[in-house]
């Protein structure tokens, strides 16, 4: 069960959001929310947090163990596990359309279909962001004073027909950051 999930099982699932404590930012730091450790790595922090606990007697304990950890694979720093904001489709409320159009669908060999059905049938929400940065982005624009004020851009000609310059000069570079 993640953080969100959690808490969301003893609150109204979009009260859920408002009682998550992020005090992580993207480059693994700490923000404002811990002034006493802002702008620290995470890890980096770990013996003095624990130090600071032990010395207001506040330690429970500590024990350490020895087990796998995630890395990235280009770099092979540690990752940090957190919750995050996303965006997630519902894929139950879905299924009245994604099954049908499985149906149409060539599967070679034949058996698979089966298989796809079923993961359609038993399919979680997908979460869509994934907040990665991976070059696929997400074409969805925000307002940051009304979150309700959205764009999705369905394609090519809709980003042209949107952007302010009505330039065709899309960029080729693509930004890739972990």
């Amino acid at each position: 069960m993640d953080d969100f999930e959690a808490v969301a099982a003893f609150l109204p699932r979009e009260d859920a959001k408002n009682w998550l404590f992020l005090p992580v930012d993207d480059y693994g730091e700490f923000t404002n929310e811990v002034p006493d450790y802002k702008g620290i790595r995470v890890y980096e922090a770990n013996k003095d947090i624990i130090a600071r606990l032990k010395n207001e007697g506040k330690l429970i304990g500590q024990k350490s163990y020895n087990h796998s950890y995630p890395h990235c694979r280009r770099c092979d720093t540690p990752l940090i596990s957190k919750a995050l904001t996303s965006w997630f489709i519902k894929e139950q409320q879905l299924s009245d359309i994604t099954l049908p159009n499985a149906e149409k669908i060539g599967f070679v060999p034949e058996t698979v279909k089966n298989r796809f059905r079923d993961v359609l049938k038993s399919a979680p929400d997908w979460n869509l962001a994934r907040n990665r940065y991976w070059g696929s982005a997400i074409p969805v624009w925000e307002s940051e004073d009304n979150q309700e004020d959205r764009i999705v851009i369905g394609n090519i000609d809709e980003l042209y027909h949107l952007s302010t310059t009505g330039s065709k000069n899309i960029t080729k570079n693509i930004f890739i950051r972990h």
